[in-house]
Order: structure tokens, then C-alpha cells, then sequence
């Protein structure tokens, strides 16, 4: 085939015009979150903590519950009812200021359990800025987890254009966060996982007390690094030796397992395992998240798990401007009895057909 001038010139135009538009980026994140807001005696001292942090620090006293001794609303059988705040947000995460994001209403979502929230879906979001939704309601204890997620799928918008056509005129962004809260009850059995994170000396590598959380500034330099340290500990409070099931007591560093772990803690003892590792701070998308999953067995036919979650922010690396785009009635300051911790108003569409393939959670069974 002999190619002609004018041919050649169309050829070298739409391999340009490919290149440039691979070459485009489009970035959100997903958000999920729970506080306490209970201003009971119970958990005053608990107010506005997250609600993860919280049931590492607080455990249901079961003696309370089957004396009906919580004050405030309670179960039937018992259980407290904590007020708290869920929150979800969709964010617009590019750099350049006619960089939107049209949303796709078909695929995102918010979620409370399985029961879609009202968050808007609708239009694009402007770079900078942030969808939320909140709703204030209730957690009943008696029910051991409790789960919100989000899902955010959108395609880059400069100008009128919008950048969602196959084959090559298409820039997709997307986003999870899955959310989940495990109540404690005083008769568990006493094992606890922790995962934490120390920044270490940039000059000598030695670790410090300085948590990583909230002391990691973000950089445009693509080269910035900073030396942390990750440590997840094993614990045993029982008196007697636990051994863990090694296919279910995993340590996870962004959602890939380091390590199994197959061991038995002796009574009263600890097992931690250590990785130095460096955090890009010019990567305002990343997640630098941490978990540690513990499951055993303890005396007779009793089951030992534990579970924990932690994630490094990086200061900055979110948008300063988050706009309410709706909200739902907050309840009194106690809650009053309800069939479930649901809102009552839910959105008239129906569940989204597709759900998100990638950067989703590989197991949440613990």
C-alpha cells in the first residue's frame, strides 16, 4: 500500500493525538468513616474518636449487659446503643484546576451494610473538592461488625470535554474504602493485634517515638521518601498458650500479606514483627495501610480472633475545601429503639449492577 502525503499526515495526527491523551491522568479517593458522638457517661470521654480506635480501647462489659446496667436506650437484651456519625466522601484528587470528574452514577455508591446511601452522584465533582455525606443514627453492640464502603468510578472532564469514549478518548478513575468495626465483649478471649508506625532518623535510619500518622508532609518532588518503621504485634493475655491458625492470622502491608503466621504465643506473651520500609510522600493517592489479623484456639471449643486496621495519612494530600452536598436528620442525643441502625430514607435507585473488580479489599472474613 502506497501512502500519499495527506495520508501520512492523518497517520502521524491521530498517534499524536493517542499520545496525549494517554499521557492524561484523572485521580479520586474514596472515603469511609465512623465517630462516637454518645455523650453518656459510658462514652463521654470517647466523643468524636474514631470508631475503630474506639473498640481497641473500650470492650462491652457483659456482666452490665445481663444486669440491664448501661444507662440510656439499650437492646432487649441489654446491649448499649452508642450514637455515632458515619461519613462517606468522594474526592476530586487532580492537580490542575480544570481537572473535574464526572462521576459515574450507575457505578458509585456509598453504603451503609448493603443499603445505599443518598449521597450525590449526579454532575462532576470540581478539582479540590470533595462529595459528603453524613448521617448521625446509632451502633447496636449486640451485633458483633459493622461495615460501610464506598465506591467512586468517574471519568477525567476538562472544559466541556469529557473523556469517557473508547477507544483511546477514555481516562477512568476510581476508588474504594472499606470501613469495619468489630465490637469487644468483655468475655472474648484475650488476644490483641496491633499494627503501628514509627518514622525512622532520615541520617541514621534508627527508629523514633514519632508516630507516622499525620507527620508525613506531602512533596511534589517525585523523589521524596521518608524511612519508616511498620511493627505488628501478638498478643496473648490469657494464661495458658494460644496457637494461631496460620491461614487465618495474617500481617498485611497495603493489602498484600507479608507474612502468615504460624506460631503458638506462650501465656501472658507477645510476638511482633518488624519491616523498615520508606513511604513515597509525593504519591497523594497511595494508601499506606496496615493490618494485622489474629485467629486461635483457646480453651475447650473457644475461638481467640482479633483484628486491627491502620492507615498513614499524609498531611495535605487530601483537599482542604469538603463541601456537605446533603446530610440526613441527626437523632437525639440518645437513640431512640429501632429494628435496625439504617436511616429510614433511602435512595430510590436501585443497587448498582456492577461492582468494583479492582483496589478492593483481597479478604474481610476476620
Amino acid at each position: 500500500m502506497k501512502l500519499n502525503n495527506s495520508t501520512l499526515t492523518a497517520l502521524l495526527i491521530g498517534i499524536n493525538f493517542t499520545s496525549s491523551v494517554q499521557a492524561l491522568q484523572c485521580d479520586v479517593k474514596a472515603r469511609a468513616s465512623c465517630i462516637i458522638t454518645d455523650k453518656r457517661p459510658e462514652f463521654d470521654e470517647f466523643t468524636n474518636l474514631d470508631c475503630r480506635k474506639f473498640t481497641r480501647k473500650y470492650e462491652i462489659d457483659i456482666e452490665k449487659v445481663e444486669n440491664r446496667n448501661y444507662s440510656g436506650v439499650i437492646n432487649e437484651n441489654g446491649y448499649p446503643q452508642i450514637n455515632i456519625e458515619y461519613k462517606w466522601q468522594m474526592c476530586n484528587l487532580n492537580s490542575n484546576p480544570n481537572e473535574d470528574v464526572q462521576i459515574s452514577s450507575k457505578m458509585s455508591y456509598a453504603k451503609l451494610e448493603q443499603e445505599e446511601q443518598l449521597i450525590n452522584k449526579s454532575g462532576h465533582i470540581s478539582q479540590g473538592n470533595c462529595r459528603t455525606y453524613k448521617i448521625s443514627t446509632f451502633m447496636d453492640t449486640e451485633v458483633r461488625y459493622h461495615k460501610v464502603s464506598t465506591y467512586v468510578k468517574g471519568f477525567l472532564k476538562i472544559g466541556d470535554k469529557i473523556y469517557d469514549t473508547e477507544p483511546n478518548d477514555k481516562v477512568v478513575c476510581q476508588d474504594y474504602k472499606f470501613y469495619r468495626t468489630r465490637i469487644r465483649r468483655s468475655d472474648d478471649c484475650k488476644v490483641e493485634a496491633q499494627a503501628k508506625c514509627y518514622l525512622r532518623d532520615v541520617d541514621t535510619g534508627k527508629i523514633t517515638t514519632t508516630m507516622c500518622d499525620g507527620n508525613i508532609e506531602y512533596s511534589s518532588n517525585s523523589k521524596c521518601s521518608v524511612p519508616v518503621r511498620y511493627e505488628w504485634e501478638a498478643c496473648n493475655n490469657e494464661d495458658y498458650d494460644i496457637p494461631l491458625n496460620a491461614k487465618r492470622s495474617k500481617i498485611k502491608l497495603n493489602g498484600s500479606v507479608v507474612e502468615s503466621i504460624d506460631t503458638t504465643i506462650e501465656a501472658t506473651k507477645c510476638v511482633t514483627f518488624i519491616r523498615d520500609k520508606e513511604i513515597n510522600c509525593s504519591k497523594n493517592t497511595d494508601t499506606n495501610c496496615i493490618s494485622l489479623s489474629l485467629r486461635g484456639k483457646g480453651m475447650g471449643f473457644r475461638e481467640c480472633r482479633d483484628y486491627t486496621f491502620s492507615e498513614v495519612s499524609i498531611s495535605d494530600a487530601f483537599p482542604s475545601q469538603s463541601p456537605s452536598i446533603s446530610s440526613a436528620p441527626t437523632v437525639s442525643s440518645y437513640p431512640t429503639k429501632m429494628l435496625t441502625s439504617h436511616p429510614t430514607e433511602m435512595p430510590s435507585t436501585s443497587q448498582p449492577t456492577g461492582m468494583p473488580t479492582t483496589d478492593m479489599p483481597t479478604s474481610q472474613s476476620t
